[in-house]
């Protein structure tokens, strides 16, 4: 049973229009600011919510001790985000615009809010956002979310203007097509709720029931390393937001390999000399190995990120991806995307986990290698973050 005391203390921490900005400022908590915005934003007022992100930009300081004022922004940006219906829609993206300006978080970035906005609205809705959104960059990271969650309508002009607008601007994402190949159709997308996310990581250490040991083998090649800074830089696109942003460390070489056209490469990859995988080294490998488990491993890695850090999301992520598959098959850097397609599918491919002292062991670890005949290359990616 609720008693008096009880009844009496909720009262007292009930927040409301009038109380929020003073209660936010000496706010030892947001529990109480966060249930007022949600039920807000449940029933569609917009109005209360925009008047109040106005004044808590306007009013409240945002140092790095200042956490509630950003706490309740974020919370504003993502509850009217997560409703359905356009109003909510173009009303996110013009809050995290303003926020943008004054607010230092990683949760309201572009790329961030949009793709909860993506994930929470209709193909409709998105399709009328493409033609009313302006920021070239917004329309971009809108346009390929929408791509990925498979939300973009048949024959839509919107989607079509947009992707011709960032052709003739060069944006980097023009490179992307509207349509997925089949290697891309099951990737892994984050999904909200309201003060959460959660997405499937198709690496890290693999469990024995996933594996099968390879026993160590004598090489029966000979090989020549030809990395170039430029290459590896490529081939580690996927995973630069793992270094650059959280704790992590990569490897990215490339051999020319005298053998025969179909080379063995479980025992290989032993043998050249990595820092990720010695000689003496007891190999794991998945039981899928192809492409598309390959490029599911590129496309988490640069999407979702690593372990401190947010990643690329839908867009940048996937076009990180293609960079390290076009780094790893070899194919030069304005290659095509069908190219890379084309050339990645002629490629031997295998994913591959170790034990050692290299990886961290925790949950962001990676291990690929790719074998083109044609070119004789044999390139490897090994990355790996730890909390």
């Amino acid at each position: 049973m609720t008693s008096f005391f009880d009844l009496f203390r909720r009262r007292n921490t009930m927040v409301t229009r009038r109380s929020f900005i003073p209660s936010l400022k000496r706010a030892k908590d947001v529990n109480s600011h966060y249930e007022f915005i949600d039920s807000c934003a449940r029933v569609g007022d917009l109005d209360t919510l925009r008047h109040l992100f106005a004044r808590i930009l306007e009013e409240c300081p945002f140092g790095p001790t200042h956490w509630a004022p950003r706490a309740v922004t974020e919370r504003i940006i993502e509850a009217v985000a997560l409703n359905d219906g356009y109003d909510n829609a173009i009303a996110t993206v013009e809050l995290a615009k303003l926020a943008n300006q004054r607010v230092e978080s990683r949760h309201i970035r572009p790329a961030a809010v949009i793709s909860k906005i993506v994930a929470a609205q209709s193909g409709a809705v998105i399709d009328k956002l493409l033609s009313t959104v302006s920021d070239l960059e917004a329309k971009a990271i809108l346009l390929h979310e929408a791509v990925m969650r498979k939300k973009v309508l048949t024959n839509s002009e919107a989607a079509t203007r947009s992707a011709a607008l960032l052709a003739s601007h060069r944006h980097p994402l023009a490179f992307l097509p509207l349509t997925l190949f089949d290697f891309e159709d099951e990737l892994s997308l984050p999904s909200y709720q309201l003060g959460s996310a959660g997405w499937g990581m198709p690496f890290g250490p693999h469990g024995s029931e996933q594996t099968r040991e390879v026993a160590s083998a004598e090489a029966e090649f000979a090989f020549t390393e030809k990395t170039t800074t430029e290459r590896a830089t490529r081939i580690a696109s996927a995973i630069k937001n793992w270094a650059e942003e959280s704790n992590g460390k990569f490897e990215a070489r490339t051999f020319h390999v005298d053998a025969p056209e179909s080379l063995i490469l479980e025992p290989a990859i032993r043998n050249l000399g990595l820092e990720c995988v010695g000689p003496s080294d007891a190999l794991a490998f998945p039981e899928k190995q192809s492409l598309k488990e390959v490029f599911a491993v590129l496309f988490a890695a640069a999407s979702t990120g690593g372990a401190y850090n947010s990643g690329e999301f839908a867009g940048y992520g996937r076009l990180s991806a293609w960079r390290s598959l076009g780094g790893l098959v070899g194919c030069g850097e304005t290659a095509a995307i069908n190219d890379v397609a084309r050339v990645a599918g002629d490629c031997e491919w295998l994913l591959f986990s170790t034990s050692n002292d290299w990886y961290y062991q925790v949950a962001w670890d990676i291990g690929i290698a790719c074998w083109n005949p044609s070119l004789r290359d044999l390139t490897i990616l090994a990355a790996t973050d730890t909390d």
